[in-house]
């Protein structure tokens, strides 16, 4: 039942003059074939007879939108209204399909190049001691993962509870921490989906810094490695062509360390180094294995059609 049935007015006075919002922002909002809240129907209705679609034929809310969708889509609408299509598909985008609002603000045109961009510049900021940029490029993704179109019925629903997501009595056992905000007080299917995806893309980030800063440190390193082989290559000429070896006791001033010493130090570095490894291991191995898991868990064991993940660092 429409607003008009009840109301006695019609839909376009309703939903004003213009076109108010494209099949496909109607297509997101609807449920087992109904729109959702009911008062979009209404502009559905307006938006229809607004560009010339038939909308008395009678039908469910997804047939009607089908019936829109064509008439949206032809070339004479597009000739009529191309400029006010043009601007719902990026004011649709900005709360329906974020990443594509962004690239159109950003002028970005390659995904991987932009998030490589971003990784790289966080991580050349750690490296120098800053982690402001972190803590701001983290935040804008929380805020971004909690952002949400209002929440119907099938969302609000409390059915993914397992048996560990109850406590005592009629209490639910999950509580909401600051590290993601709920829609809803006590939290919902939607809530909970939404904080797992979070939990999951803040813990990949990080991964990706990581990674970033390994990166960043071979390739300083090779710039060290070039500048040692020529002192190298020239060592070897000299002892080579005279009879004079390394004095391991010589002591610089600027480094206040003997030759031996520092040829000391630099094992003790690597054996560092070795037990950082393996104890990062301990730290990162099993969150990231896990985070692999539940990818998996997602896609090829469940739906084959979907990418595998199997190389997924």
């Amino acid at each position: 039942m429409s607003a008009n049935d009840i109301l006695g007015y019609t839909a376009s006075a309703l939903a004003g003059d213009g076109i108010r919002h494209s099949p496909d922002w109607y297509k997101r909002r609807t449920k087992d074939e109904i729109l959702e809240p009911p008062f979009l129907r209404d502009w559905l209705y307006a938006d229809m007879d607004y560009i010339g679609a038939d909308n008395t034929v009678g039908g469910t809310d997804e047939e009607m939108i089908d019936i829109y969708a064509e008439q949206y889509e032809k070339d004479e609408t597009i000739r009529e209204h191309g400029v006010r299509l043009e601007e719902l598909l990026w004011e649709e985008a900005k709360t329906d399909d974020r990443p594509m609002y962004q690239r159109y603000k950003k002028d970005i045109h390659d995904d991987e190049k932009y998030y490589d961009d971003t990784i790289t510049k966080i991580a050349q900021n750690i490296l120098s001691g800053d982690d402001k940029e972190l803590k701001r490029f983290l935040k804008k993704v929380k805020a971004d993962n909690q952002r949400d179109k209002p929440y119907n019925k099938t969302d609000r629903k409390k059915e993914t509870l397992t048996n560990e997501g109850f406590g005592e009595g009629l209490e639910l056992g999950i509580k909401p921490t600051e590290l993601f905000a709920w829609k809803e007080k006590m939290g919902c299917d939607r809530d909970w989906q939404k904080e797992i995806n979070h939990h999951a893309t803040i813990q990949t980030i990080l991964q990706s810094v990581r990674e970033k800063i390994k990166q960043i440190a071979v390739e300083e390193m090779q710039v060290l490695d070039y500048v040692e082989k020529k002192h190298s290559d020239r060592l070897d000429e000299m002892t080579t062509k005279t009879t004079n070896n390394v004095d391991e006791l010589w002591v610089n001033r600027e480094t206040l360390q003997s030759i031996k010493n520092i040829v000391q130090y630099n094992e003790d570095g690597a054996r560092l180094t070795d037990m950082v490894e393996k104890e990062n291991d301990k730290r990162y191995g099993d969150r990231l294995d896990r985070i692999k898991k539940l990818i998996l868990k997602n896609t090829a064991g469940s739906n084959p059609s979907k990418p595998s993940f199997d190389d997924f660092e």
